[in-house]
């Protein structure tokens, strides 16, 4: 997302050698192989045409991380040593990539009595790491996400496992730089109480997009209420409500709506996209935008529809407050005017895939997961070119 320099949403890497012809396979063909024998991709965050990163994960299931500086055709490995030499089999991860140089990658560690969030930081392109842990709930060990909104000002969001209606969920921050983190609000927890503000238990988290080192947004699914589950908090995740978004007059009859995180454009970040899905027997996703930096929000444009109803899986990207793709399970959405008009592609070869577009004509798209296949665009995502993913050999630590 070509947001805000340092307001992107973090996402993670592997490594490649690019194919050289286009996939002309027929419709409902089947997605190539192209990541090496030992490794699935599990994100992608390419910063420009050139200069990138790619998350993994080995068979064993230890993360991998790579970086490029050519547009894929070598791979350096950028894993962090420390946490390659930790026993990653039910480990979650997460990161943030800001630009070639600068990264965090955050990782749960489940001890005998306890957890440990690691957070391992890079100024150097990976070379050099440097460390930290977050002692946390043992329960804290479900999905991270991770964001930046300066080189100080951190956010993480840990979350536990859907369980029967509920999630669990907690908020870190950090004032410098990823090197000591501190618990900012947590909800209900086994075997702590929550903090006044904090976010409901009741709901599913799709993502945290932060827009500046006060203002945040929290997106979930609820299917048991007729409202748009938006959470925002304006004092650095210490307080959260739901923020009011109603339903447009078309989607009166939806039966629930699932929002995903705002993406903000900018150096002051005013402008921004929020997408939301009315859930129905025919679903639609609408994009709202707002003017005033997330204050208010108003719908778009036309809709997204005709895909299948069952995918929750919906992957997005805007490289500019012009452009923006949506994969929604086999259809590629594309709009050129800010989502007040849509385009539509039917690519079985990309269903359900992660998307990552630095421009209106260059983007990557893997397969959401633990991806085998990696596919990249030059033309606005008329055509995908197939992307060979090897990680160089290197000699893992003992764990």
């Amino acid at each position: 997302m070509r947001r805000l320099a340092w307001v992107l949403m973090a996402l993670l890497l592997s490594g490649c050698t690019m194919g050289s012809s286009v996939d002309n396979r027929p419709p409902g063909g089947p997605a190539e192989a192209t990541v090496g024998p030992d490794l699935c991709l599990t994100a992608v965050r390419m910063i420009d045409d050139r200069t990138g990163w790619v998350q993994a994960r080995r068979e064993a299931g230890a993360l991998v991380l790579l970086r490029t500086t050519d547009g894929g055709w070598g791979w350096a490995d950028a894993t962090p040593p420390e946490l390659l030499a930790a026993k990653a089999g039910n480990a979650t991860f997460a990161s943030f990539f800001p630009d070639g140089q600068t990264g965090w990658v955050a990782m749960t560690t489940l001890l005998e009595s306890r957890s440990v969030i690691s957070v391992a930081r890079t100024t150097d392109g990976g070379k050099r790491w440097a460390y930290s842990a977050i002692p946390v709930l043992k329960a804290e060990t479900g999905s991270l996400r991770l964001q930046f909104t300066s080189p100080q000002l951190g956010w993480l969001l840990v979350t536990s496992g859907p369980q029967l209606g509920t999630m669990h969920k907690s908020v870190y921050r950090t004032e410098d730089g990823g090197a000591t983190w501190g618990l900012v609000s947590r909800n209900d927890w086994p075997g702590a109480r929550a903090t006044p503000g904090a976010l409901p238990n009741v709901e599913y988290v799709t993502g945290l997009s932060a827009r500046n080192d006060l203002s945040g947004w929290v997106t979930d699914i609820y299917r048991s209420e007729r409202e748009i589950p938006l959470y925002w908090t304006q004092s650095g995740g210490r307080s959260w409500e739901r923020q009011p978004l109603g339903y447009p007059p078309a989607f009166a009859d939806a039966l629930y709506a699932n929002a995903y995180p705002p993406v903000f454009f900018g150096a002051d970040a005013e402008a921004g996209v929020l997408l939301v899905e009315f859930r129905s027997d025919d679903p639609a996703v609408l994009a709202f935008r707002t003017d005033d930096g997330g204050n208010s929000w108003e719908p778009a444009g036309t809709s997204m529809a005709g895909y299948p109803a069952d995918p929750y899986s919906h992957f997005y990207d805007f490289p500019d407050a012009a452009h923006g793709f949506v994969m929604l399970g086999e259809t590629l959405y594309a709009t050129r005017d800010g989502g007040q008009t849509w385009s539509a592609s039917r690519l079985p070869l990309l269903k359900d895939s992660q998307l990552n577009f630095v421009s209106e004509r260059v983007g990557w798209a893997t397969e959401s997961g633990c991806s085998r296949s990696f596919y990249r665009t030059g033309d606005g995502g008329a055509t995908w070119l197939p992307v060979r993913v090897t990680a160089p050999k290197r000699k893992e630590a003992k764990s």
